[in-house]
């Protein structure tokens, strides 16, 4: 373990204003072991829920937020505010469900059941939970470390849970039990790398393990690591051997979350730079902060009493979500990117609806598996562009069927992925039409297994 600071916090500062001199003081006053109060104050571990609330209240009745960052603050069991009816089994089945109407079981390409240890790899890649909503970008994930020749196992969904689910229902032990399991099982394999897909999965195993550490001694038996910093690394090993396809001929603003945060997020955000620079074709123009106002998940961690954008108050009718649309491509063109890049998979679902023909949503991921020659088709995007339930239903048959998935819970599935809302009918055909102007033939549907247009012929 290393003596970096993995929890940012403000605990020395809060201590001293609330007239408590020394650790040791606050410690006796909130019954934590001192030595065990100074891991936390360095950053090395987390309080308990109990402990927390005893702190907030020795400290002058403050937040947790004043003393953590919202990505640590999750950390802790209980602290997450979740909706009513929230259990890990729920959130498992729906984000399940929303993967198997846009893939049928024929294009899985890694596990999303207990594989058990019998199996060898150098790596061990957490595919997490969220992904799943974007399944192209786990067939892009494979298909890319395949490319780039690394020895590894893919798990995703819950049998690849880091236990974050278990803490947001306030269950420590058995999110520790789930966490433990799962290092002990790519430990079982011989990896030495475990890659995270999601960033709060980076976070809750890297705690985790430091935790565990501290308090038991036991050395954590492999590294943890953040998957787009993961293949940059292994790009850059390869260097000239790595087997590009074609160049990927786009400017980008790399999109991330920082500041509220904490420092998994900053490292996932500079990741994304630094991955896409390697990529033959690109031009990274700059970087933008998620919560800028123009944002689609600018509202992600605010506190209660934000004020939202004027925007944000018009999304539920097509005409507030076509104006916007519009607006963020005009900020994005502006910094000079004709393409936004999100390092947070919950991101660039929430970015999705509003890509354009000015405007691409792209996940770094996928231009690395375009560049490799192996990329998937969105089909979400697809979806939405689509924006009509019944047809999405009808065109995806064969996927849900596949997973035994009634028409009436692919109907209702349907209805958020394929919303009217988030509709774009001004996709216009791109071809020149043989006269140099345009065909301005209008696109009028979208195939959404090979996520593309489908154009009408062109009337008077």
């Amino acid at each position: 373990m290393t003596n970096d600071p993995l929890i940012p916090n403000n605990l020395p500062a809060k201590r001293v204003a609330a007239g408590f001199d020394t650790p040791e003081a606050l410690a006796v006053a909130v019954d934590i072991d001192p030595d065990w109060y100074a891991l936390m104050e360095s950053g090395r571990v987390l309080p308990t829920h109990p402990e927390l609330d005893r702190l907030t209240a020795a400290l002058g009745g403050i937040k947790g937020s004043d003393i953590y960052n919202l990505g640590s603050l999750n950390l802790i069991a209980g602290q997450r505010n979740n909706e009513d009816g929230y259990t890990p089994a729920k959130m498992y089945r729906m984000l399940a469900d929303e993967c198997h109407v846009l893939m049928s079981r024929d294009e899985i390409t890694w596990f999303d059941r207990d594989p058990g240890t019998g199996h060898r790899a150098d790596v061990a890649v957490n595919m997490s939970c969220g992904p799943a909503r974007n399944p192209n970008l786990l067939q892009d994930t494979v298909a890319v470390l395949n490319a780039l020749g690394v020895n590894f196992i893919a798990v995703s969904g819950s049998a690849a849970c880091c236990g974050k689910p278990y803490t947001n229902v306030d269950q420590p032990e058995a999110a520790e039990r789930v966490n433990k399991a799962h290092a002990d099982r790519s430990a079982a394999w011989g990896a030495t790398v475990h890659v995270n897909w999601c960033v709060a999965c980076q976070m809750t195993s890297t705690v985790a393990a430091e935790r565990r550490f501290r308090r038991d001694g036991v050395e954590h038996p492999l590294r943890e690591v953040q998957l787009l910093t993961f293949v940059a690394e292994r790009i850059r090993e390869l260097g000239d051997r790595v087997p590009w396809r074609r160049p990927v001929n786009t400017r980008v603003l790399a999109v991330g979350h920082s500041d509220l945060f904490g420092p998994a997020h900053l490292e996932a955000h500079d990741a994304t730079e630094r991955l896409l620079r390697l990529v033959p074709g690109v031009e990274v123009v700059g970087r933008l902060d998620a919560h800028a106002d123009d944002s689609p998940c600018t509202f992600q961690g605010r506190e209660k009493d934000w004020t939202p954008p004027a925007w944000f108050a018009t999304q539920d009718t097509p005409e507030g979500v076509r104006a916007h649309r519009e607006r963020l491509a005009d900020t994005v063109n502006s910094l000079g990117a004709d393409t936004a890049c999100l390092s947070h998979q919950y991101c660039h679902v929430l970015w999705l609806p509003y890509s354009s023909d000015r405007l691409s949503i792209r996940h770094p991921i996928s231009i690395v598996a375009e560049a490799l020659g192996c990329v998937h088709p969105d089909r979400r995007l697809a979806a939405i562009r689509l924006g009509d339930p019944s047809a999405f239903v009808e065109q995806t048959r064969d996927l849900w069927q596949s997973w035994g998935i009634s028409e009436d819970r692919a109907l209702e599935l349907a209805t958020s992925l394929s919303s009217p809302t988030f509709v774009d009918p001004g996709t216009q055909c791109r071809c020149d039409g043989g006269g140099g102007g345009g065909c301005r033939e209008s696109l009028v549907s979208v195939d959404v297994l090979s996520a593309t247009a489908r154009a009408t012929p062109a009337t008077a």
